[in-house]
């Protein structure tokens, strides 16, 4: 006899009933409370939803999936969680990013260590941001020289083509470019603009890497076309705590419908802080540039202009700039049914506006227009 659906079911009402259950309807969840939770390390209710039909790659309102929020977080029993129901460990978030990145920007090495061990790559094909940039890019040097133990490649390329060791050159990071020249790091690649790493450090004022990654003759090349005031070294710093915990705090009571009102109020009050104090840092950075000359240089030219009059002026450090956050790919941005549309829409600009600041600083890019936004930005919250 023909082994049809027709026979099966036969020979099933043979022996007992034959039940026909329907599918588990997937919870309604929305995608911030379900960020929210994982970011807490609610281990219980993503359990429970994710036995009430969850997909394991269900997508929060930021950083990615829940593996890739657990992966962001360090929380390693969520990330088997979400692994033993099925979750991707490739999954690809919007901003490009895999679990095993968030995990190496965050400094997590048992997180990355165990993604490895479950079969994450530790390289991307084509010009992507790797686990080994956003190491170096935050300065974990153990967890950068463990990816390199494993066999991370020392010369992949970022988006902008930008290599690990230009990352290392202009955060100033001079044990990790020491570290990427001994695996065999290219201090001649370019960046899509024509940049090496030599040219990212003497830019941010980092002269020990400079000399580090170029022969003696290129570094003398270089200096001779230097400013004689060079700007003092940068590097980029993560957001104070305050203000992540503030941002937390309140993303934590609006998906609870909590009143918030005092926490914004802290949060405003805290970014008009920051804004007096990079506002009299500037206040003295000009006044230093006006004054304070150190001494007259007077050359005589033959041709074409006769005596020129340089003065030469010190130099004083900046004392504050707005910080990024962490992650471009993990903005702070807050959402809500608790605030106001208003309030929201005005946070909301403040968390991308700090997002963008940091990125913009991570490539290199100019930054005071984004920071007088964001100032702009902070002097309207008040409500």
């Amino acid at each position: 006899m023909k082994n049809t659906w027709r026979t099966r079911l036969f020979i099933l009402g043979l022996f007992g009933t034959v039940i026909v259950s329907p599918a588990l309807a997937a919870p309604d969840v929305s995608p911030g409370t379900f960020g929210v939770a994982i970011e807490r390390g609610d281990l219980e209710l993503a359990k429970r939803w994710l036995n009430e039909g969850l997909s394991p790659d269900f997508v929060g309102d930021r950083v990615g999936t829940g593996l890739m929020i657990a992966a962001w977080e360090g929380n390693v029993p969520m990330m088997e969680l979400f692994y033993q129901r099925g979750a991707r460990i490739d999954a690809v978030n919007k901003n490009g990013e895999q679990a095993l990145q968030l995990a190496a920007f965050k400094g997590h090495l048992p997180a990355v260590k165990w993604l490895l061990d479950r079969g994450a790559a530790i390289n991307r094909r084509g010009n992507e941001w790797g686990a080994l940039h956003y190491a170096v890019f935050n300065g974990h040097r153990e967890l950068a020289q463990f990816l390199l133990s494993r066999g991370a490649n020392v010369n992949a390329r970022a988006p902008n083509e930008a290599t690990s060791l230009m990352l290392a050159a202009r955060e100033g990071r001079t044990d990790l470019a020491e570290d990427l020249v001994k695996a065999g790091a290219d201090p001649r690649l370019t960046n899509d603009l024509g940049e090496t790493a030599l040219d990212w450090a003497m830019r941010h004022g980092n002269i020990s890497i400079a000399k580090l990654v170029s022969s003696p003759e290129a570094f003398a090349n270089v200096a001779r076309n230097q400013p004689a005031v060079r700007p003092p070294p940068v590097r980029s710093i993560a957001a104070p705590d305050q203000i992540e915990d503030l941002l937390r705090r309140i993303r934590n009571a609006e998906m609870q419908n909590l009143p918030t009102a005092g926490l914004r109020k802290q949060l405003a009050t805290t970014l008009e802080r920051l804004r007096e104090e990079n506002k009299r840092a500037l206040a003295e950075k000009e006044r230093a540039e006006t004054g304070a000359v150190k001494g007259i240089v007077v050359t005589a030219q033959r041709q074409g202009g006769g005596e020129k009059v340089e003065l030469i002026r010190t130099q004083p450090p900046i004392s504050y700039a707005p910080p990024p956050l962490p992650a471009a790919n993990a903005a702070t941005g807050v959402s809500g049914s608790a605030t106001s549309a208003a309030a929201t829409g005005r946070q909301n600009t403040i968390s991308m506006l700090l997002a963008r600041i940091r990125a913009a600083k991570a490539n290199g890019e100019p930054t005071d227009e984004l920071r007088k936004q964001l100032m702009d930005a902070v002097a309207g919250y008040r409500e």
